[in-house]
């Protein structure tokens, strides 16, 4: 009888990896047909999170999030940002529910992440920028960890 070999199957993100390595070295045209070979400038990943837990949608919380990802991506953190309406009176909050929650944006050695949460329809939308390749099952594992979507939409861009 043969037995049967352990085959171990490599987590999807590491094909990802791969060929994100080769999409960074592409061949273009010019106007007058020529060809280059030319580096994509970077990968975008845009996360449509519904369905979150809304008492994670903190500066704290959000703040965890980014060192907790950017140490799972093995990205250099730099200089964080809020937007939102910490210490403005409610009275002077806007009324529309799109523009109710806090937007942050962690810039990193290589582009930048941003998050923008909205309690009041239990959503979050993340953006991951980077010229470096990154794992795009890492970041939705970080995602859910944090904020317990019901649901994640992704939208893969190569920049060029």
């Amino acid at each position: 009888m043969l037995k049967q070999s352990h085959i171990a199957k490599r987590p999807f993100w590491e094909h990802q990896m791969e060929e994100d390595k080769a999409i960074m070295l592409h061949k273009t045209t010019d106007l007058e047909g020529n060809e280059h070979i030319v580096g994509a400038f970077g990968i975008e990943l845009a996360l449509d999170c519904h369905g979150c837990d809304v008492s994670r949608f903190t500066r704290p919380v959000i703040k965890e999030y980014f060192r907790d990802l950017c140490k799972a991506i093995d990205m250099v953190r730099d200089d964080l940002h809020f937007w939102d309406y910490e210490g403005v009176p409610e009275e002077e909050w806007p009324t529309e529910p799109h523009l109710l929650g806090i937007t942050a944006t962690q810039y990193i050695m290589t582009s930048n992440i941003t998050i923008h949460t909205l309690a009041l329809i239990q959503r979050a939308y993340v953006n991951v920028f980077s010229c470096k390749p990154f794992r795009d099952g890492l970041v939705l594992e970080v995602t859910r960890k944090w904020f317990k979507p019901m649901t994640i939409g992704t939208h893969r861009l190569v920049r060029k």
